[in-house]
């Protein structure tokens, strides 16, 4: 499941990719239609193969190609036992040897394949380890395609035309496989009801789905507050741990409810209730250009300079949430000065710049070790570059 605030950074749609890898969720009723090819499989460990990108502009990237052992087939025809495939750049295979992780691109990798390893596939290799997905040395659900425009952007491989995974959902747990079965049978909301009971991953999987259409019906009410009112109960949260895996798409929905919506998150954000949700709210306002929430946020950001200029520098903790189990206090008061500052930037309201200007003075000091003021100046350029194009257009 995406962290609750990720899901938040995805709805305002404020995302640098020239700084991240980004993926886009795929639903997992174009999960199945977009797969030409849907097994029940493993791959053979030894049979992976570590295969560099010679990109035309220059940067590294790879993929691994391997061959996958099947044991039965849910969609698509293939009628031998083995398949080739590739594992797109995106994806990356590793093995796991007692707790230690190797690389396919090393020399010696074969000597760390024993019966005791794991063949563990990891998603996004850009990250330092990634997120592990599943071990694929044991049989899993694979959903395989041929990538249409690798040719493209690739040279000098041999296998371009060969069936693959690219995304995360490309290789799903074992337990799902009736889940998906349902799925391309058509009309899966019949036959998931009769699993939503109990709390495994199929009966979670099932419940989801059916949300989801619930959602979408929702959707289609006409009076934008009775709209707010039924979609509100699959976005609110308590505690980011409990935050339900249906909460980007109804606060996609939501935000297409506009200024009302914006608006009814200042008293969501003012209870003590919400207070999990106060950061990806502050980031809501910025995305939705909400103004009318910029002296709540002013507000926000004075109490919380207060806080970090009133404690003794020997108490100064800025990645207190990074090893904490629990969020602090500080690391909660740093996430939302971030969040506040980044709404700041999106909104360009010159009724922040005191604010900033200020916030920019509080944090120049190296002992706080935290680079806020460069947010402070990227706000106040944007204030500057508002104010440039109003007079312009006078």
């Amino acid at each position: 499941m995406r962290p609750p605030l990720c899901i938040f950074a995805c709805l305002i749609l404020w995302t640098n990719s020239s700084e991240a890898w980004s993926r886009r969720p795929i639903p997992d009723t174009e999960l199945v239609q977009q797969s030409e090819l849907i097994v029940v499989a493993h791959v053979k460990p030894e049979s992976i193969v570590y295969v560099p990108h010679p990109i035309k502009d220059g940067g590294m990237s790879w993929e691994h190609h391997a061959t996958l052992v099947i044991t039965s087939v849910l969609k698509g025809a293939y009628s031998k036992r083995e398949v080739p495939v590739i594992i797109h750049y995106g994806l990356d295979p590793k093995i796991v040897s007692n707790g230690v992780v190797h690389e396919f691109s090393q020399k010696d990798f074969k000597k760390y394949i024993t019966p005791a390893s794991v063949i563990a596939l990891y998603n996004d290799p850009g990250e330092m380890s990634g997120e592990e997905i599943d071990n694929i040395g044991k049989d899993q659900l694979w959903f395989l395609r041929v990538l249409p425009d690798k040719g493209v952007k690739y040279e000098g491989d041999d296998s371009v035309h060969a069936p693959g995974i690219w995304d995360p959902e490309d290789v799903q747990q074992l337990e799902l496989k009736p889940y998906f079965q349902a799925f391309i049978g058509g009309h899966p909301e019949v036959k998931l009801k009769e699993f939503i009971h109990g709390d495994s991953m199929l009966a979670a999987r099932s419940r989801v789905y059916l949300d989801h259409l619930k959602i979408q019906e929702i959707a289609k009410e006409p009076d934008v507050e009775k709209r707010i009112d039924l979609l509100l109960p699959y976005f609110l949260f308590t505690d980011e741990k409990d935050a339900g895996p249906t909460q980007g798409e109804a606060g996609g929905e939501l935000r297409k409810c506009g200024k009302p919506f914006a608006a009814r998150l200042v008293s969501i954000f003012k209870d003590p209730k919400y207070a999990a949700m106060q950061p990806g709210i502050i980031l809501l306002w910025g995305g939705m250009n909400y103004h009318e929430a910029v002296p709540l946020m002013i507000d926000l950001l004075k109490s919380d300079n207060d806080y970090w200029v009133k404690m003794p520098q020997a108490e100064r903790d800025l990645w207190a949430n990074r090893n904490a189990t629990a969020p602090t206090e500080q690391g909660i008061s740093r996430r939302r000065i971030e969040y506040v500052l980044i709404s700041f930037k999106l909104l360009a309201d010159p009724r922040t710049r005191p604010i900033l200007e200020e916030t920019m003075k509080i944090w120049e000091d190296p002992s706080l070790r935290q680079n806020f003021d460069h947010d402070c100046s990227e706000a106040i350029y944007a204030i500057q570059n508002e104010e440039a194009r109003e007079q312009k257009s006078q």
